[in-house]
C-alpha cells in the first residue's frame, strides 16, 4: 500500500514538471496577437514583434490618449522571452532590453514577471 502511495506521489511530481513549457513550446504559443491592458503586441514567426499602445500619462514627450508604436525582436531562451526594442518612439533612448519570465502559457493567455524589476508582479495578456 505505501508503494502504490509512493509511485502515484511520484506520478502526480513528474505529471506537474512537465506543464513547464519548453522554449520551443513558448516560441510556437508566442506568435500571434496579444490583448494588453493599454493595446497589443503581435509577436511574428520571424523573432519581430511591434507593439501598439496608448499613452495614459501626461509628460515632455507625450499627452495622455496618445498612441504610439514601438517594434523589436524577441526571442525564448531557458524559459524567459527576451525582447529588444529595436525602433522606438522616444528619441533620447539607447535599446531596451527586457527579461520576462514565463510564469504560465495557455493556448490563449500568457503570465509573465519582469525579471528586470525585481519584482513579483505578473502581467497577464491575452491572444485574440
Amino acid at each position: 500500500m505505501k508503494l502504490t502511495f509512493a509511485l502515484i506521489a511520484l506520478a502526480l511530481l513528474l505529471t506537474a514538471c512537465r506543464r513547464t513549457p519548453s522554449d520551443e513550446q513558448i516560441r510556437q504559443q508566442m506568435i500571434g496577437t496579444w490583448q494588453t491592458g493599454r493595446g497589443t503586441i503581435e509577436h511574428r514567426a520571424d523573432g519581430s514583434y511591434v507593439h501598439r499602445f496608448v499613452i495614459n500619462v501626461t509628460n515632455d514627450v507625450t499627452h495622455e490618449g496618445t498612441h504610439l508604436t514601438e517594434a523589436g525582436t524577441w526571442q525564448v531562451k531557458d524559459g524567459c522571452i527576451l525582447t529588444v526594442i529595436t525602433n522606438e518612439p522616444w528619441s533620447n533612448t539607447d535599446h531596451t532590453i527586457s527579461h520576462f519570465q514565463v510564469v504560465r502559457l495557455a493556448d490563449h493567455e500568457l503570465v509573465i514577471r519582469d525579471l528586470a524589476t525585481g519584482f513579483t508582479n505578473e502581467m497577464v495578456v491575452h491572444k485574440q
